[in-house]
């Protein structure tokens, strides 16, 4: 708290000072979370707002004036925002509830007409400053691109950027060349009338030139930019972390190095290039600084939306699927081997922490094959903790297992050949019956969208009430979205499409051999948390024609003790026993092969049980529930 204090006051004192502005100062000062990539997880050295605020949640916005301290974020973070903000100055700014302003109100709301507001342009994405900016100037506000930024200088300890070397993915596992990933982006440049193309966003850098880094913790990404144009293509990045190797093989194919600051100058000497007539393309993603930096003239030949990149990398090639499937098989023997420890543990009366929890299910990881690192921190929370969506347990935070509390784990690893992402919740001892009917609910949600038909092409927000009806049902909702892309040896979330309450203006639906998320869940405050999640991919119908469904490509037990069964229709019994069934066989194989432990393989036979229907369990079930669920059976096919 004095720390964050201590950087207010300097911060402010910045204000006065400001070269260039109009009038030499500024009286806020805006603080976005991202870095220049519009990146979601962004390096240590960026970790600006998360400096300033002591909040730490991936999502939210700082504002700064001489008198008030504001941090916006979602609805996934209000919990452990207000709990890092207690006792600072600064006031949590609840984004999308009623009666909470938005950013550029407040600022309207508080700031005299002709007060400047600064902000780093290499933060903000043209779409970001353009809704900002054009807000502001209604009620007579500057907003101003400020040269640097004001938390590096006041930010005294601040991190260094890595330096480490990128490494080459292999075709075996890239599935497609940089060569022919580059004629496929020039054809759709020709398509559109382009003449260059930006490439700003790390994972599309990574996926274009089949090279990965080590710049952000969990991401295997590295700062660099990539200019295309007709027959080269310039990549801007710090010469030391290229190894001899990748930078001949990238100039063989025509490929130009330049430091990673020349981006800028570079592209504005292409935009003013009298022989390079064409358009220019860069992602909506791409940073005000940088497309600033077209000269005024040359607006009209922008295209600002999507680069072809994104949709392309979203599509999985059929190497890329084959791994994702290897990858989850591996992962899910991992998990497998994790509960049955920790299932001993637990009922051993070994003490155990979050953190040490957490700690063993990564040293189960580390021993796969091609595993290079977790793809996200752990979120391993017990009890209340698991109300908490995005809780990460830290010492101050860390609280012990016990067997009559809930645990819910969500996690993912990075191997070479592909990026996983699972969240299973449980129960040691005997839960209370409204965690079991709330962890039926989430269950029934799951099921519904994994077993979905629905056209190609369909955006995600048709679905999303196919994984929330159950909940709604007992008037009950989560916040979070429904389904994210995940990447392959990428990022954990990818774009351009997910599933949730909204579309974006560019998601171009679901399309075969997608991967995303399926992971509905319930928080109840101060008390409990559920979310299952399972990776599902997009795969066509069997004579569906234009018609698509999903696939599960993750392969954990889903804990049964925890099902109400009567709340259960037959057709979600027997897609929960095909699932096992599939589980059982696939990770069970992989732990037979590669060394497993009798305690994995005894644990998987346990949770992967078949549901009997005739048993005296489900048979306890009242007459009109079954009357119920045959009813719901049988109108599913009519």
């Amino acid at each position: 708290m004095v720390a964050i204090t201590a950087a207010l006051i300097m911060l402010r004192a910045l204000f006065l000072q400001v070269p260039g502005a109009p009038g030499g100062k500024i009286a806020a000062y805006i603080i976005p979370s991202g870095d220049a990539h519009h990146s979601e997880y962004v390096s240590a050295c960026d970790e600006r707002r998360a400096f300033i605020t002591g909040f730490d949640g991936s999502a939210g916005t700082a504002v700064v004036t001489q008198q008030n301290a504001l941090l916006w974020t979602d609805s996934r973070y209000f919990i452990q925002a207000e709990q890092q903000l207690k006792g600072t100055e600064w006031v949590l700014m609840k984004q999308g509830e009623l009666n909470v302003l938005t950013l550029p109100a407040w600022l309207v709301k508080n700031l005299n007409r002709g007060d400047v507001v600064g902000v780093d342009p290499s933060l903000y994405s043209k779409t970001e400053w353009d809704n900002v900016f054009n807000e502001l100037r209604v009620s007579g506000l500057i907003l101003f691109p400020l040269e640097g930024n004001l938390i590096d200088k006041v930010w005294a300890d601040q991190p260094e950027c890595s330096k480490k070397p990128v490494t080459e993915l292999d075709i075996e596992f890239a599935g497609k060349s940089v060569e022919d990933k580059l004629a496929e982006i020039r054809s759709e440049m020709n398509t559109n009338g382009v003449d260059i193309l930006v490439v700003s966003e790390l994972d599309e850098v990574a996926w274009l030139l089949n090279l990965r880094g080590e710049d952000i913790d969990y991401n295997p990404f590295f700062f660099a930019y990539v200019i295309i144009l007709k027959e080269s293509f310039e990549v801007f990045i710090d010469p030391v972390k290229v190894p001899t190797n990748v930078s001949e093989n990238l100039v063989a194919l025509n490929g130009v190095f330049f430091p990673y600051e020349a981006v800028a100058d570079t592209l504005e000497a292409h935009a003013k290039d009298t022989t390079i007539p064409g358009k220019i393309w860069l992602s909506k993603n791409c940073n005000f600084r940088l497309v600033n930096r077209i000269p005024p003239e040359d607006n009209d030949r922008l295209v600002i939306k999507l680069t072809p990149l994104a949709k392309m990398k979203a599509i999985k090639n059929d190497v890329e699927t084959q791994g994702m499937i290897n990858a989850h098989i591996r992962d899910g023997a991992a998990v497998v081997e994790y509960f049955a420890w920790l299932e001993e543990e637990m009922m051993k009366g070994t003490p155990l922490t979050e953190i040490s929890a957490a700690t063993q299910l990564e040293q189960f990881r580390k021993v796969g094959e091609n595993f290079r690192g977790l793809s996200f921190g752990t979120i391993s929370a017990s009890g209340e903790n698991a109300a908490l969506p995005h809780y990460s347990p830290t010492p101050e935070s860390n609280r012990p297992l016990n067997i009559s509390e809930i645990y819910l784990v969500d996690s993912g690893g990075q191997y070479l050949d592909g990026t996983t992402d699972v969240t299973r919740t449980i129960f040691f001892g005997e839960a209370k019956d409204e965690i079991k009917d709330a962890f039926t609910r989430v269950l029934k949600g799951m099921i519904s969208l994994r077993t979905a038909i629905f056209p190609k092409g369909s955006v995600g927000s048709r679905l999303d009430t196919l994984a929330r009806k159950s909940l709604w049902d007992a008037q009950l909702d989560f916040g979070h979205g429904t389904g994210h892309g995940i990447g392959a040896y990428g990022g954990v979330h990818e774009g351009p499409f997910s599933i949730g309450g909204r579309t974006g203006a560019d998601d171009p639906g679901l399309q075969i051999n997608m991967f995303t998320s399926d992971e509905p869940g319930f928080y109840k405050e101060g008390d409990f948390g559920i979310r299952t999640e399972n990776i599902i991919r997009v795969v066509s119908v069997a004579g569906g024609g234009n018609f698509v469904t999903f696939d599960d490509v993750t392969l954990v037990p889903i804990q049964v003790k925890l099902i109400k069964l009567e709340m259960l229709t037959l057709t979600e019994i027997g897609y929960l026993n095909t699932y096992h069934a599939r589980v059982s066989k696939e990770v069970g194989k992989y732990l037979e092969d590669n060394g497993g432990s009798q305690r994995a393989i005894a644990y998987l036979a346990k949770e992967t049980q078949q549901i009997d229907i005739s048993s005296a369990s489900f048979m306890k079930v009242s007459f009109l529930a079954v009357i119920i669920c045959i009813y719901n059976t049988v109108d599913k096919f009519l």
